[in-house]
C-alpha cells in the first residue's frame, strides 16, 4: 500500500508572519515530499508505519537529542544529527511485530536552548496522532503547527516558527553576474554597475533568493544590504568599494541574512565569499573583478551558502 501522502499545502500557526514564511520558503514542503518519496516503498512494507517530516522556517539549526519508541522503531531513513535553518528532514518509523502500531517521539534541542519533543502514533487499532511538547524556553521561541493522514502507511508533518522578530522572508530574482561573480538584484531595469564595466549580467546564472527579516544566528549572519548604486548584495557592517564610486549605498535596503558554515544540498550552493575590499557576497571558485581593484579578496571570509533553482 502506498504511504497517504499529505498534499502540497502548508501547515502555519496562524500569524500573518508565519504564514509569509510559509509561502515564501514553499520548497521546504517540494523538497519534503521528494525525500518521503525515495522511501516510501521500503517503508510501507509493514503493517504500519509513518513517514515523519520536520520543516524548520527558522534560522535556528536543532540538534538531536533523545528518541523513545513504545511500539516499533527507526526503519527505511533516519534522522540526521542536526536540522539546518530553513531546512526540511524526513525519516521513516514501522511497526516491528504482529498486531502492532508504531508508537514513538523524537527530541530536538533548539540552538540558544529549549527541547522539542515530537510525537508520532499509528496504532494497530485506533486513529493516527501526534503531539509537540515544547519546554518553556522552546515555546517562547517557535510554534509548531503539525498535520498527520489517515491510513496504515501514513505521513505527519511538523513545521517550525519562530515567534519573534518579523518572520522570516526571501525574495527572488538574484542572479550572478558572469563578469564580476557578484550577487546582483535583478529585479528592476536597471542592473546596477559591474567593477568589470557596464551593468551587470546574468548570462547562465542559477535563480538565487535571498533572506531578509530574519533573526541572526549561529548559521545565518545578519547586517547584509542591497546596495541602491551597483545593485549588490554586500556586507553593510564594513564600509566597502563600489563600483559607481565611493562607498556602498544602502538606503532603504532590506535587512537580509546570508547562512554561512552550514552543509550545501541540491537547492543551496556552496562557494559564496564576502570580499575583504569591496565587501560584496562573490561566487569564489570563479574569481571575478572587484571594485576596489584586481580580483574579489576572500581573506577571513566565511564559507557562505545560497538558495537556488534552476
Amino acid at each position: 500500500m502506498a504511504i497517504s501522502i499529505l498534499s502540497a499545502g502548508v501547515s502555519t500557526a496562524g500569524s500573518e508572519p508565519q504564514a509569509n514564511t510559509a509561502r515564501d520558503f514553499v520548497k521546504l514542503v517540494s523538497e519534503g515530499i521528494d525525500l518521503i518519496n525515495k522511501f516510501s516503498d521500503n517503508l510501507s512494507q509493514n503493517a504500519r508505519s509513518l513517514a515523519v517530516e520536520i520543516q524548520n522556517y527558522t534560522s535556528y539549526s536543532l540538534e538531536k537529542g533523545g528518541d523513545h519508541f513504545d511500539h516499533g522503531g527507526f526503519t527505511a531513513a533516519f534522522p540526521p544529527q542536526q536540522i539546518e535553518p530553513f531546512q526540511v528532514i524526513a525519516f521513516g518509523v514501522s511497526s516491528n511485530g504482529l498486531a502492532t502500531g508504531v508508537n514513538g517521539s523524537i527530541d530536538f534541542v533548539v540552538e540558544g536552548g529549549g527541547l522539542i519533543r515530537f510525537g508520532f502514533d499509528n496504532p494497530f487499532v485506533g486513529t493516527n496522532g501526534r503531539y509537540v511538547r515544547p519546554d518553556p524556553l522552546a515555546d517562547s521561541k517557535v510554534a509548531v503547527p503539525s498535520v498527520i493522514s489517515v491510513g496504515n502507511d501514513a505521513h505527519v508533518r511538523f513545521s517550525i516558527y519562530d515567534k519573534l522578530g518579523k518572520g522570516a522572508r526571501r525574495q527572488e530574482q538574484w542572479r550572478s553576474c558572469h563578469k564580476c561573480q557578484q550577487l546582483f538584484y535583478d529585479g528592476h531595469e536597471f542592473k546596477g554597475v559591474c567593477p568589470a564595466g557596464g551593468g551587470h549580467e546574468s548570462t547562465a546564472s542559477f535563480k538565487y533568493f535571498a533572506i531578509f527579516n530574519a533573526n541572526g544566528s549561529s548559521r545565518l549572519q545578519n547586517d547584509w544590504r542591497s546596495c541602491r548604486k551597483c545593485q549588490t548584495l554586500h556586507y553593510g557592517a564594513i564600509p566597502g568599494a563600489c563600483a559607481a564610486g565611493g562607498p556602498h549605498n544602502s538606503e532603504q535596503s532590506f535587512e537580509y541574512g546570508v547562512l554561512f558554515n552550514a552543509h550545501p544540498t541540491p537547492s543551496r550552493q556552496l562557494g559564496w565569499c564576502s570580499c575583504n575590499k569591496c565587501r560584496a557576497l562573490f561566487y569564489a571558485p570563479h574569481g571575478g573583478r572587484c571594485a576596489a581593484g584586481g580580483q574579489h579578496d576572500t581573506y577571513a571570509s566565511f564559507q557562505y551558502l545560497l538558495d537556488f533553482k534552476v
